[in-house]
């Protein structure tokens, strides 16, 4: 068998996987970094809503009113707005929000106050920019 041929051949499916993974994971990223400052510069800002005295000082700010997104007196929630991104096999998955418990009572209101909704009203503001940075 002096005439015969072999042919050899390998995968990079491994490498391939490796490297979209990692593309992925740098859209969702820069993804969630966006929505994050998004969601913190809907924070700030002058509010409509009744004027309030601040406990132990002469000064005055101004509350949002329901359906604006929440006044910032303290700064703590402002402060607490950070973006998380995990990472499996199969998906990358991107956060952001606030591990503060009054963040769900101002994103979705409680039986005593109105929403000041400002997660998701971010989110639909920016979903096309959001899209178009996922590469859609």
């Amino acid at each position: 068998m002096a005439n015969s041929v072999e042919i050899e051949y390998s995968s990079n499916m491994e490498q391939v996987k490796t490297h979209i993974n990692a593309i992925c994971v740098e859209k969702v990223t820069a993804a969630s970094i966006h929505l994050q400052n998004q969601v913190k510069k809907n924070l700030t800002g002058s509010r409509s809503g009744k004027q309030y005295k601040i406990p132990h000082t002469s000064r005055k700010y101004t509350a949002s009113k329901p359906g604006e997104a929440p006044a910032v007196r303290t700064g703590d929630l402002l402060n607490s707005i950070k973006y998380n991104v995990k990472r499996s096999q199969s998906e990358v998955l991107g956060a952001v929000g606030s591990d503060l418990k009054k963040a769900i009572w101002l994103e979705t209101g409680t039986s005593h106050m109105e929403a000041r909704p400002f997660l998701l009203k971010a989110f639909e503001k920016e979903r096309r920019e959001l899209k178009r940075m996922m590469g859609g």
